[in-house]
């Protein structure tokens, strides 16, 4: 009588090699989200870039005057109270992106192209990540849909040409959920010190995510096993101080206060405050900006154009709604912290302050995660009743 027990080395040698199967097949659904995403936000570019730079543009300019000092200046001068680098006019917004477009003057000269180029890799790397985390928590299929939204979103291809660091903000925020999400599998309080570091480096980039890394402690009783949370909590906010602490101290050298990354919250808290006062009785003023894009005419750009205007709110709330029902009613609790926490996170810290919509950016590449799993879960059901008609014929 034959044996058919699977020896021990056998099966560990088959879990390696779905192992790697499933690795190659994630590598090569990166590189696929990360050349579409890559391809619709040239596209978007060749039409609308020089639309995009006037978005903000005293802001902008603001930035680019502060990469102007730190070229002519030497980053040293950061710290120096004596240099022009340190002008109190350049303490609006946090340093990160005009360091980003000195170093990119630096290896190409003064072009607002190699900005927007850059912009462009970097969230089209941030559409490739929405994949990883979506098959990270949840499924292949579902990271593949999210993936595949994030791609074609108009919103995120706009916002990676406008001249200021709101996209780039993302990408670290989106690289410290991925690493929370895989710290269960080892290592922890290592991958929740890169992940509180992570949402440090969005905070040079801009101030939102000041309080970010605290608040994601509210979901590490959800991600970590009980006993297991102390160590990655503390690390979490360790890394994130770690990384302030050199923008915070510089500021307390050159202006002698007290100021944690920058004075926008300050300046948008105003603007917030005259939002919900129409009638002005405050005197307080208000500057929101509504942004549009334009310029998708050409023949090769229709079906791209197409796809675009599906994503409405009539379109994207409902597949939100079902996602959260459907991760609801599976108890995914651990996949619902990681992918609800930086929502939430904003909804509470933004909400009171003025409010743009590229603020917030970062709140659309998770939902698009839930919307994927209802869309998962339709094409699933879908492609189930098929599987039965084409049996019953």
């Amino acid at each position: 009588m034959e044996n058919h027990e699977q020896r021990p080395d056998d099966v560990e040698r088959h879990a390696r090699g779905n192992s790697r199967a499933g690795a190659r097949r994630r590598a090569v659904a990166f590189a696929l989200v990360f050349a579409a995403a890559f391809g619709v936000r040239l596209l978007c570019w060749r039409d609308a870039r020089f639309e995009a730079q006037k978005v903000q543009s005293a802001v902008s300019q603001n930035y680019r005057h502060f990469a102007r000092l730190l070229g002519e200046n030497g980053a040293a001068s950061f710290y120096d109270p004596s240099s022009t680098t340190g002008e109190p006019d350049l303490l609006g917004h946090p340093p990160g992106y005009s360091f980003v477009l000195a170093a990119l003057y630096a290896a190409f000269g003064e072009s607002d192209t190699a900005a927007q180029l850059f912009q462009i890799v970097c969230d089209s790397l941030a559409a490739a990540l929405v994949l990883l985390i979506g098959a990270e928590l949840l499924s292949f299929g579902v990271g593949a849909v999210a993936g595949v939204l994030a791609a074609l979103s108009p919103q995120f291809c706009w916002n990676s040409l406008t001249v200021l660091p709101d996209t780039l903000a993302v990408l670290p925020v989106l690289l410290a959920v991925y690493l929370l999400a895989r710290a269960c599998e080892g290592r922890a309080p290592l991958k929740a010190l890169g992940a509180g570091a992570l949402v440090g480096v969005s905070c040079w980039l801009r101030a939102n995510a000041l309080l970010l890394a605290p608040f994601m402690l509210l979901a590490v009783p959800l991600l970590f096993a009980r006993g297991r949370r102390a160590r990655p909590a503390l690390a979490l906010v360790a890394g994130a101080v770690l990384v302030l602490a050199p923008l915070t101290l510089r500021n307390a050298v050159v202006f002698g206060h007290f100021i944690p990354v920058s004075l926008g919250a300050g300046q948008t808290l105003v603007e917030g405050i005259a939002d919900y006062d129409p009638e002005r009785r405050f005197g307080l003023p208000d500057t929101d900006v509504e942004l549009t894009s334009e310029g998708w005419a050409r023949a090769p750009r229709l079906a791209l154009r197409a796809l675009q205007k599906l994503f409405v709110t009539a379109v994207f709330l409902p597949l939100y709604l079902a996602g959260l029902f459907l991760l609801v009613r599976a108890r995914r609790w651990r996949a619902l912290a990681a992918l609800l926490v930086v929502p939430v996170y904003y909804l509470c810290a933004q909400s009171p302050l003025h409010t743009e919509y590229r603020y917030v950016l970062a709140v659309h590449y998770f939902l698009f995660v839930v919307a994927a799993v209802a869309l998962h879960h339709a094409w699933l059901a879908a492609r189930r009743v098929l599987n039965r008609r084409t049996a019953s014929t």
